[in-house]
């Protein structure tokens, strides 16, 4: 499987950015690419509908208040993808975050290098937005 990575320092309590990367139905109020989030199965599934057309459904896997940390698997996707884990978790920096997005995938056809570019751009665009956001807000 092909790892992606992607983090961001943001000058803002973890506490408050974990507030908001925790809730597992909350992706789109910071992801420019997604419109809307629906949660089903009693919290367990999230419907996203993608901005650009289509839509992705993912499970979540762990949610972990103390370590401020969610793992999810994207498993009704458009993406080339066969196999999808991902983590996102939020950790201090001297007063402020770094949150840290990463998946591990297995490519369904294209080349790895391909797939991995979809998600470093999905991942560098809603972390950058997340941070912008958050650090206007304070």
């Amino acid at each position: 499987m092909r790892t992606v990575t992607q983090t961001v320092d943001i000058e803002t309590d973890p506490a408050k950015v974990w507030a908001i990367v925790g809730d597992f139905n909350a992706l789109p109020a910071w992801n420019p690419g997604l419109a809307s989030s629906e949660l089903e199965e009693g919290g367990k599934v999230r419907y996203l509908v993608r901005r650009a057309g289509g839509h992705v459904r993912e499970r979540l896997i762990e949610r972990d208040d103390a370590r401020r940390l969610i793992r999810y698997s994207m498993f009704e996707t458009g993406l080339p993808v066969s196999r999808h884990a991902a983590t996102m978790q939020v950790a201090a920096r001297g007063k402020g975050s770094t949150v840290t997005w990463s998946c591990e995938f297995e490519s369904k056809g294209p080349p790895d290098a391909e797939v991995a570019a979809i998600f470093k751009q999905i991942f560098t665009g809603g972390l950058s937005n997340l941070k912008a956001m958050l650090e206007n807000r304070a």
